[in-house]
């Protein structure tokens, strides 16, 4: 057995974000409208104010998830449109005849301030270097197959709001496998937000086409 298969077997890879015990379903849906609805999710940045995407793929068991942070607003008793954040968490799961169901879910982080840390966290996050040149990667002796085989599922964040450090702004995108950096946060977070969810949008919510 190879050094990388023992490696591989000895690493917990069950995603985060993929549970949906206790939450009814209502739909259910073939795989590639799964799919479409969690593309939907991800890219519906017109009503919500999309301000950062976490994606969730353990395609090989056929399970997807979708966590979307957003900054819409609330019209207060003064006429002032006041923003706040909050998340929209989009799963699917199997359930059985070939049919997935699709499962919502929100946090508003004035209920759930945690909302907030776990966006303050993913700033403190080391920023991944490119590996052209073989100098920023930890070990370049290391066997390839340790060094470029991915892990588990694969996690993305993104996010339009990102700043190099002369001030410029940029989008901002990175996909890992199951043992990075990213992939701790997202479980992490997964943890911390845990009883944050409500089935439905806040009430007070104000959407941009209105």
């Amino acid at each position: 057995m190879s050094l990388y298969l023992m490696i591989a077997l000895a690493l917990p890879l069950e995603p985060p974000w993929l549970e949906t015990s206790g939450v009814e379903v209502r739909h259910l849906y073939t795989l590639d409208e799964v799919v479409a609805r969690i593309r939907e999710a991800k890219d519906d940045t017109w009503r919500f104010r999309t301000e950062a995407v976490l994606a969730i793929d353990d395609s090989q068991r056929l399970r997807y998830a979708v966590v979307t942070f957003h900054r819409p607003w609330v019209e207060m008793s003064d006429g002032v449109r006041r923003p706040f954040w909050m998340a929209r968490w989009t799963t699917s799961r199997y359930d059985g005849e070939a049919r997935h169901a699709i499962v919502e879910r929100y946090a508003d982080a004035r209920e759930c301030p945690a909302l907030l840390e776990v966006l303050a966290e993913v700033e403190d996050l080391p920023a991944p270097r490119p590996d052209l040149a073989s100098r920023s990667i930890p070990d370049p002796t290391a066997p390839t197959q340790l060094r470029h085989v991915p892990v588990g599922y694969s996690v993305t964040f993104e996010t339009s709001g990102a700043w190099f450090p002369d001030g410029s702004m940029t989008t901002y995108t990175v996909t890992s496998d199951s043992q990075s950096p990213l992939a701790r946060w997202a479980i992490d977070a997964e943890t911390a937000l845990a009883d944050c969810w409500r089935l439905e949008p806040p009430a007070d919510l104000r959407l941009d086409e209105e």
